[in-house]
């Protein structure tokens, strides 16, 4: 997974709110993964943490980098 990244636009090479995973993740074939912009509000909500936040909401959740 080396280099993936994310984005909002429709436009593939636009780098609008584009971001970066963090260095060493891994996600497997097949496996889904959860990223919201608030990982404390996310877990209150849903009862379980996400894999990711786009906002530096809380310590306890690895930040997608921009």
């Amino acid at each position: 997974m080396a280099n993936s990244k994310i984005g909002v636009s429709e436009i593939r090479g636009d780098p609008e709110g584009v971001v970066h995973f963090p260095v060493g993740s891994i996600i497997e074939l097949g496996q889904a993964v959860v990223i919201t912009h608030q990982g404390l509000l996310f877990s209150q909500v849903y009862g379980f943490h996400p894999d990711y936040v786009l906002t530096d909401s809380d310590q306890n959740f690895p930040d997608l980098v921009a």
